[in-house]
């Protein structure tokens, strides 16, 4: 089953919340950034960003229960990307970088290896530079099952990309984890996006 909505959070609470949900991630082994926005102190630095996979973030959703994630590392000269794919897709047939924010399908930018594990280094414009750094980028692997897409990643900023705005939070779901422990074998997992500008958090939950 998945579910996605919008809900508001007051501005007084949009610092304290992002808070408690980035150290929430942490102790969870989860990651949290935000969307870098151009700016002139990336200027000569190298970046990173990173996203989770989740069949909750395409568009529309889909039911699928793999996971894993893509990191990317921006070169200090912002012309060569080097990235690196994790994932449990059963099947899969290809993988492609995206132009298109969160929530959003977009078009296709660069074509990745696809297989779990899969590295390699792109050359990118700068424009495609920009693209990335202002946050409008994601990594979408697809399968014979599901060729339009089964599972998606948001590129968001991490280390000195990462600026206050946006912030992308993901937990696992499991009986283990609560108090006291239980014994179902449901599983899933959730993605959370607080927009500190405009104190929305958009979420997603996808179990079994």
């Amino acid at each position: 089953m998945v579910g996605t909505k919008t809900a508001p959070v007051p501005s007084r609470d949009v610092s304290s919340l992002a808070t408690a949900l980035c150290l929430a991630a942490s102790l969870s082994a989860a990651g949290c950034g935000g969307t870098d926005t151009m700016n002139p102190g990336m200027t000569g630095k190298a970046l990173s960003y990173q996203g989770d996979f989740a069949g909750s973030q395409e568009s529309p959703n889909t039911a699928s229960s793999a996971s894993g994630n893509v990191t990317l590392s921006l070169d200090a000269t912002h012309t060569k990307l080097t990235y690196t794919l994790m994932h449990n897709v059963s099947a899969p047939m290809a993988a492609h970088i995206h132009k298109g924010a969160l929530g959003q399908s977009g078009p296709v930018v660069l074509p990745l290896k696809f297989d779990n594990g899969a590295s390699d280094t792109l050359q990118l414009s700068s424009d495609q530079a920009a693209d990335l750094m202002a946050g409008n980028y994601y990594v979408n692997v697809h399968s014979t099952d599901l060729p339009n897409g089964e599972v998606r990643a948001q590129a968001f900023g991490t280390g000195i990309a990462a600026t206050t705005g946006m912030s992308q939070f993901s937990a696992q779901l499991t009986s283990t984890q609560e108090l006291p422990p239980l014994l179902s074998t449901a599983t899933g997992s959730a993605t959370l996006t607080l927009n500190e500008t405009t104190g929305e958090l958009d979420f997603s939950i996808n179990h079994t």
